[in-house]
């Protein structure tokens, strides 16, 4: 009798115990954690400038993340998956909120930069709000900054003046590509299919070799901050908050023939004498190789 009590014990423990994993593999399949920790240097104004409160950086399962929707009350705690089109951006505005956090924050963090990502983000989606310091009391001596920042995005959606052209090129010849949008500085170099390249400045080198594919593609790519799967989450009617990756960085590609084709010296040689003699009228039809 109590062994089966005994048995009955570890079998109700042990049933425990998967509910209570079940439950937490639930609960971390559904929900993202969200906090907060106000910045009291920086505190918000609204659209006709009122103060109503300091910054909070907030985090989504411990990764910055920013407001996408001024006014409303930011839920710490559980948070759920939501989509950046229900809360009415785009897919264009979502890739131009991503870059600005690029380059605004994610290249250089600081709470200060934090601050006037937010900002230019409230901004970009057509907010009155902002936060304000003491080095940065108002939108006109945050517009500096915001210049920067912008050029730097302008940039970036340059495409290479040369992106997904077709060149021919020999084995051991060199050639070099210059890119008039002046982007390519910066940029890494992915693969090369067997070619030898390298960059300098805005201009691509490629010498073919022997040993390149016959059909090679040198791929390029332009280096980011804050590769990564992006997503939006909130609690009901909350503040939508975003973490604000971008999915993939920019890349592009040029396609080389490779000729592999080679100069050879011939000469006719007399089987007597062993040496070479004049060319005449030789023919290679029936000649035999060593």
């Amino acid at each position: 009798m109590l062994i089966n009590t005994i048995k009955q014990i570890k079998f109700y423990i042990f049933l425990c115990m998967i509910i209570a994993i079940v439950f937490i593999i639930n609960t971390n399949a559904s929900g993202y954690n969200v906090t907060t920790e106000f910045i009291p240097q920086w505190t918000a104004v609204t659209g006709n400038g009122g103060v109503y409160g300091t910054l909070p950086i907030i985090k989504v399962d411990q990764q910055v993340a920013w407001c996408l929707q001024a006014g409303k009350v930011i839920a710490t705690g559980n948070n759920t998956l939501t989509s950046f089109d229900e809360i009415g951006v785009s897919e264009q505005q979502e890739k131009m909120l991503s870059l600005i956090a690029n380059f605004g924050y994610y290249n250089q963090p600081s709470n200060d930069n934090y601050a006037l990502v937010q900002n230019l983000l409230w901004e970009y989606l057509g907010y009155s709000d902002y936060y304000k310091s003491n080095q940065y009391p108002t939108r006109e001596s945050q517009q500096s900054w915001k210049n920067d920042v912008l050029a730097k995005v302008e940039e970036y959606q340059k495409e290479l003046s040369f992106h997904n052209a077709v060149y021919d090129i020999d084995v051991d010849e060199t050639i070099t590509i210059n890119d008039s949008n002046g982007v390519l500085w910066g940029m890494d170099i992915v693969s090369t299919d067997g070619l030898k390249a390298s960059i300098d400045g805005n201009s691509l080198t490629v010498t073919g070799t022997v040993d390149a594919n016959d059909t090679a593609i040198i791929k390029l790519k332009k280096p980011i901050y804050n590769e990564g799967i992006n997503f939006v989450v909130r609690n009901g009617n909350s503040q939508a908050v975003s973490i604000l990756r971008t999915k993939e960085a920019n890349n592009y590609w040029l396609t080389f023939h490779v000729n592999k084709y080679f100069d050879v010296d011939l000469y006719k040689v007399d089987s007597d004498l062993e040496s070479f003699t004049p060319q005449g009228d030789a023919s290679l039809i029936g000649a035999g190789y060593n």
